[in-house]
C-alpha cells in the first residue's frame, strides 16, 4: 500500500524510476571519484617542485681569500670556460704592491643575492690573479639551484664557504682529476641529484669514473 501511495502506480511499476535514481546516485559517485584522482594527477604531474626538498642554501667553512685580493664584484658571465657548465666574472685588484694570486678551491659556492637566482658551485680549482687594476677571472661554475634562474651580467654573487656537504664533496674528488670539459651537462645533473633530489646514483658516479683524465693534471 505504502509503495502505491508513493508512486501512484503499482508496486512493480516503480522499479524502473527506482533504477534510474540508483543509476543516476552510481555515475554521480563516478564522476566524484575520477575527478579526485585526476586532481591527485595534477599534483604529481604538474607540481613536481611540491614534492622537491626545500630550496638548496650553501653551508660549510668560511674560506678565506689571499688579504691582499679585493673583489670588485662578481656577476653572471658570458664566456664559456671548460670547468663548469656556467660562468662567473669575479673581477679583482691587488692591493698590495704588485701583483696577486690565489687559488679557489673545488667544493667553493658562490651565493647569489637575488633569491631568485641560483646559488654556484666550483667544482674544480681554480687559480685567480688580481693586478694593481681590475682584473677579471673568468669561473666555471654550476648551478645549485634547479627551479631558480641561471646567472645572467646584472646578478651579482659574493665569495661562500666551502661546502660541508658529504655528496658534493665526494663529487669534487670524483671530478678532480677528469676532463669534463666535453661532458659539463652530466655534471650539472649530478650536482642537481645532490641540491635538489635525493643524492648521487651509482650510475652517475661510474659515468663520471669512465670519464678521460686531464691532461697535465698533477696530483
Amino acid at each position: 500500500m505504502s509503495m502505491v501511495k508513493r508512486c501512484g502506480r503499482k508496486p512493480e511499476s516503480c522499479a524502473p524510476k527506482a533504477r534510474a535514481s540508483a543509476q543516476k546516485a552510481a555515475s554521480e559517485t563516478q564522476i566524484m571519484v575520477l575527478s579526485f584522482v585526476f586532481a591527485v594527477l595534477l599534483l604529481f604531474v604538474g607540481c613536481d617542485a611540491f614534492f622537491l626538498p626545500d630550496d638548496y642554501q650553501p653551508s660549510g667553512t668560511a674560506f678565506n681569500l689571499n688579504p691582499n685580493i679585493e673583489v670588485v664584484g662578481i656577476t653572471g658571465g658570458l664566456t664559456p670556460v671548460g670547468s663548469g657548465l656556467y660562468t662567473l666574472d669575479m673581477t679583482v685588484r691587488s692591493s698590495g704592491s704588485g701583483p696577486a694570486s690565489d687559488v679557489l678551491p673545488g667544493g667553493l659556492f658562490f651565493t647569489s643575492s637575488d633569491d631568485r637566482v641560483e646559488h654556484m658551485i666550483a667544482l674544480k680549482s681554480q687559480d685567480i690573479t688580481a693586478d694593481s687594476g681590475d682584473t677579471v677571472n673568468r669561473l666555471g661554475v654550476f648551478g645549485c639551484n634547479k627551479g631558480r634562474m641561471i646567472p645572467g651580467s646584472s646578478d651579482s654573487y659574493d665569495v661562500g664557504p666551502v661546502t660541508d656537504d658529504p655528496e658534493l664533496q665526494r663529487l669534487v674528488r670524483l671530478v678532480r682529476s677528469k676532463d669534463i670539459s666535453s661532458d659539463l651537462g652530466m655534471i650539472q645533473r649530478a650536482v642537481y641529484l645532490v641540491t635538489d633530489s635525493t643524492g648521487l646514483t651509482q650510475a652517475y658516479v661510474d659515468s663520471i669514473e669512465a670519464l678521460p683524465t686531464e691532461k697535465d693534471f698533477s696530483w
